[in-house]
């Protein structure tokens, strides 16, 4: 049976972690870490200045080891100080909330996905377009162990490629399908809001909105508002190609 390595940025009592485990345990030996706390908007943090701790929850469908670090940290945590050999397969959410587009920058939950794909091990991030704490994460189930048992399958007969994927669901009752598309292009456009504590001592909140500026159709966004879940590839080569040949006019 395949060991899957299951984590997430929303803290080990995140109705989402616990739906994924439900759901993948059936199918596989699984582990699962998380952080005492939210971690979402954490990005790749790691810690470096402060010790790791490690204990283990046991009050959950399955016991989940707990500790006081990142997204990033946990995966790390998880694969040197609890498995003996790397798993399988590592899986991380699921998010409440987007995580298409620039998103995938500041997740935590997208940062555990990307740490193992970097040590080497296919990864797969699940978000949900909705906030709702209510949630049914049943109405998804199906489409999570297919893309599971999918991915699986990919990696017995594709060892060479790492998979590295941000799969995104619309917030409805029934999803139209899985469509395989890019990230889109868009921004979030902050504001500060300066205000007063009660030393008179001035803070900043941050606030901001979410700009769209992809005209295409077959991104995350696009496709999520569509009503079917965005399934996006993403890769760890960050260079742009397109500028390189121009650049080299800059070389001495």
């Amino acid at each position: 049976m395949a060991k899957i390595l299951i984590t997430n940025d929303d803290g080990y009592r995140a109705a989402g972690l616990n739906a994924l485990i439900e759901f993948i345990d059936p199918i596989a030996d699984i582990v699962a870490i998380s952080s005492e706390t939210e971690m979402s908007g954490s990005g790749h943090a790691v810690t470096i200045k402060n010790p790791l701790r490690l204990r283990v929850h046991e009050d959950h469908y399955k016991s989940i080891y707990v500790s006081n670090g990142t997204p990033a940290d946990n995966v790390k945590l998880a694969v040197n100080c609890i498995f003996d050999k790397f798993p399988d397969l590592i899986l991380s959410g699921i998010n409440h909330g987007s995580n298409a587009s620039c998103n995938v920058f500041y997740s935590g939950t997208l940062a555990a996905v990307i740490e193992g794909a970097m040590l080497g091990i296919p990864s797969i991030g699940f978000s949900v377009d909705s906030y709702y704490k209510g949630y049914d994460f049943i109405i998804i189930k199906d489409y999570v162990t297919h893309i599971v048992k999918k991915a699986l399958e990919f990696i017995s007969l594709h060892k060479e490629n790492i998979l590295c994927l941000n799969i995104n669901f619309p917030a409805i009752e029934n999803p139209r399908g899985i469509k395989v598309c890019r990230m889109a292009k868009a921004k979030w456009v902050e504001r500060f809001e300066k205000r007063i504590d009660p030393h008179g001592i001035p803070y900043y909140w941050l606030d901001g909105d979410f700009v769209f500026t992809d005209e295409g159709e077959d991104n995350d966004e696009a496709i999520v508002k569509q009503g079917y879940i965005s399934l996006t590839p993403l890769s760890l080569d960050m260079t742009d190609y397109n500028i390189m040949d121009y650049l080299r006019s800059w070389e001495l």
